[in-house]
């Protein structure tokens, strides 16, 4: 048997806002959707095996995409229970152990256009920038 794909959901809060999360491992990509459950506005994307490794070893900190979505799978899971054994432990954590953390932050279409005029037109590199959908409902 063969692991065709990975499907996880949470809901979290993000700046006071709640949303209905879908993050899917599939063999050569990870797909990722976000929900507002108030407003129905939804965000998805998708990451190539490729993207994911290539933006992983820019950051000086390679990744494959299994273990990747496993730190995204840690940070959602966070951002829904924020007082899950997990983040106990991380409030804990002393100096000497060291642990890839991942943390997530979302923004409304108004804070990322900030974002870009503030950076110089774009968060990502067009050549390697992933596609994003975002639908209203």
């Amino acid at each position: 048997c063969a692991i065709i794909s990975m499907v996880h959901h949470n809901e979290i809060v993000c700046g006071g806002e709640v949303y209905g999360v879908q993050y899917v491992l599939r063999p050569n990509e990870i797909y990722m959707r976000a929900e507002h459950t108030i407003t129905t506005e939804v965000w998805s994307n998708t990451f190539t095996r490729d993207f994911v490794e290539d933006m992983t070893m820019q950051a000086g900190s390679y990744k494959e995409l299994s273990v990747f979505f496993r730190m995204i799978s840690k940070a959602f899971e966070t951002l829904s229970s924020p007082s899950s054994p997990s983040n106990q432990m991380r409030k804990q954590k002393n100096k000497h152990i060291v642990q890839d953390d991942v943390s997530i932050e979302m923004f409304t279409f108004k804070q990322l256009d900030k974002l870009q005029r503030q950076n110089g037109g774009g968060l990502f590199p067009t050549s390697s920038s992933p596609s994003t959908t975002t639908t209203t409902t």
